[in-house]
């Protein structure tokens, strides 16, 4: 009978519960089952219980609006601990059990507006700032998942699965004094990938397992162009990014017949939306990359249209026709550039925005465009025809998709020294940022200027129309080179590396140059342990960019690999650039051990787990180099 009512009462805010003499007993009674149920690491009086034991000590109260945060808190309890933890989304919670999770803003749920719809901080809070505390509803322990917005009230379940939860098998609580406020500095906190690259297998291992001979250098392909390998893939990614308040997600290649097409499309973007991710389909406004689609059935695919109309197609510099690229000036290709947007919207009414390119510095020089670029009022390089054919697009956008995130990539950076890399007649300030619409995202470039040589304090983009600009880094990826020279297992290019200690140098020139954001690649997955560096890293700095790399490691790396001091170790296993095999064989067995030790979560565990991985795949590339070194 006392575990029964231990197991009824482990909610209970014990601090407010004195008990009388004669109840010692009980008490005593109690203590031994609750130690029993949860643990003793989870045995404190200032925590708030949401699962023990394997069983619910909650219930989840996210009505209308809400439904999909609350869920997906259900679902990362569920995933953590096994309890099923039940969502309820009616205006009035249920009556048991008696701690509640409320998740809303005061204006969709009653229960958050009666705790916390005289909160100051909610004013404050902005589009995406949160409001997580426990507090006292009609004699209920309450634990409060708020925001001004809806996309605040996401960041307060993001903030609280990722980084609030304490772990022990089958048991989940928070601190008992939770009460916290928070809002990101940068709007936009964005992944770029391939549909392809997209890599998101549960651990490193299997994530080898997808290339050819296990070696990313033989082929890029990572991801099965099936329905099923592209749903896996991307529902991970997309779960990876909301759970750390990472909001949107470029995905080139995103509609393909070999992985579901349109309908496919519709599925994923929809599961973003409702996941406070905007997925932002890359599309080519001029010459390469399949267009609006890569389905060779479709019009609104290049080559098809220019297969039906050859007479459309650019010229190159000697007047022949250029296979795959539009002429920006002929009014039907402006045409076809204003019906694919519109038909992009219509058919994927869940997308977030669209990620524009025109095809790395293209350039139509049929005698219309070199007349064009001639003009004193526009750019004389690949500038004007990046304006030029997304100028249509951007058009429809504003009329179909106000809110839309319309983003394109420049493909410069936003200095007179990363302009004048077009050639000498490039003009500075360029004339495209007053002739783009005024509903565009401009993307920079900033892979070449992460010194303070290379971006001065103080230094922005020039005056423009622009609604926002953003940062582009290459680095992480086959396109960038290795934070440090001499990791030889990043390549190729810098496909497997870590730069965290980069972004808070990035974010706080982003934050001082009134930039909104930054895009980053992403390649693989948090199965990877230089990719999850490289994605909470933007996290957080993100957030706060005023922030320094130590507080970083005490205040999110403690909490990834289980301490301070552990925190140390990985990093310094994962950055060692030793090439000695039994240096190396050593690396990968400390890291295997620590996996194993006592006190770490089953998140923590994971992460020493596929770190092992990690070293030992590079002890198998370096005794696959050296053979090859020793055959020549």
């Amino acid at each position: 009978m006392i575990c029964t009512f231990v197991e009824r009462t482990v909610t209970i805010n014990l601090k407010q519960f004195q008990p009388r003499p004669h109840m010692t007993q009980i008490l005593f009674g109690a203590f031994i089952c609750i130690t029993w149920a949860l643990g003793p690491d989870l045995l404190h009086a200032d925590e708030f219980v949401l699962v023990g034991g394997g069983k619910p000590a909650v219930s989840i109260h996210s009505p209308g609006e809400n439904e999909w945060a609350g869920r997906r808190l259900a679902d990362r309890l569920h995933k953590l601990t096994g309890a099923t933890v039940l969502v309820h989304t009616d205006e009035l919670p249920p009556e048991s059990p008696a701690s509640l999770v409320v998740i809303g803003t005061p204006a969709s749920n009653p229960v958050v507006k009666a705790i916390a719809g005289d909160d100051k901080r909610i004013g404050d809070l902005g589009d995406e700032g949160y409001l997580l505390k426990t507090a006292k509803w009609q004699e209920r322990l309450v634990l409060v998942a708020s925001g001004k917005t809806l996309a605040g009230v996401q960041h307060a379940i993001s903030e609280l699965v990722s980084w609030k939860l304490k772990l022990r098998e089958g048991a989940a609580a928070v601190a008992g004094d939770l009460n916290e406020s928070d809002k990101p500095a940068l709007r936009y906190r964005v992944v770029w990938t391939w549909d392809g690259n997209c890599n998101w297998s549960p651990t490193f291992e299997e994530t080898m397992k997808l290339y050819v001979n296990e070696n990313p250098a033989i082929g890029s392909m990572a991801v099965p162009y099936t329905p099923d390998g592209f749903r896996t893939h991307f529902t991970r990614a997309i779960d990876y990014l909301s759970d750390h308040k990472l909001n949107g997600l470029i995905v080139w290649g995103f509609l393909r017949d070999e992985h579901g097409g349109v309908e496919m499309g519709r599925e994923i973007s929809r599961y973003a939306s409702r996941n406070n991710v905007r997925v932002l389909p890359g599309v080519c406004s001029q010459g390469g990359y399949g267009g609006f689609i890569y389905s060779q059935n479709n019009k609104f695919n290049l080559d098809v249209w220019l297969k039906q109309h050859p007479e459309l197609r650019a010229q190159n510099e000697k007047g022949e026709p250029i296979a795959s690229m539009i002429d920006p000036l002929k009014p039907m290709n402006q045409q076809w550039l204003r019906d694919g947007a519109e038909w992009l919207f219509t058919n994927l009414p869940d997308i977030g925005g669209i990620n524009l390119e025109n095809g790395d510095f293209m350039s139509c020089y049929s005698d219309e465009c070199r007349a064009e670029r001639a003009k004193p009022e526009n750019d004389p390089n690949c500038l004007w025809d990046m304006m030029v054919s997304q100028k249509p697009i951007l058009e429809v956008a504003q009329r179909m998709r106000p809110d839309g995130w319309m983003t394109f990539a420049s493909y410069i950076g936003f200095t007179e020294e990363r302009v004048r890399v077009l050639g000498k007649n490039a003009v500075f300030p360029p004339k495209f940022v007053q002739q783009t619409p005024s509903n565009a995202i401009c993307q920079w470039t900033i892979t070449g200027m992460t010194t303070a040589k290379s971006w001065p304090t103080e230094v922005r983009p020039p005056a423009s129309r622009f609604k926002d600009e953003i940062g582009l880094l290459h680095h992480g990826s086959v396109w960038g080179a290795p934070f440090d020279a001499a990791r030889w297992w990043s390549e190729p290019g810098a496909w497997n590396d870590e730069y965290s200690p980069l972004l808070p140098f990035i974010c706080n020139r982003l934050a001082q140059a009134k930039m909104a954001g930054l895009v980053i690649t992403g390649q693989n997955g948090d199965q990877c342990p230089a990719h999850e560096l490289n994605y909470i890293a933007l996290e957080y700095f993100s957030w706060h960019p005023d922030r320094t790399y130590e507080q970083f490691h005490s205040d999110r790396l403690a909490l990834c690999y289980g301490s301070t001091e552990r925190a140390t170790l990985f990093l310094k296993l994962l950055r060692s650039t030793t090439r000695d095999p039994a240096a190396m064989e050593t690396e990968r067995m400390l890291a295997t051990g620590t996996s194993a030790q006592p006190g770490l979560d089953i998140r923590q565990r994971a992460r020493w787990k596929n770190l092992s991985e990690e070293l030992a795949r590079r002890v198998k590339l370096a005794a696959s180099l050296a053979a090859k070194k020793e055959s020549k």
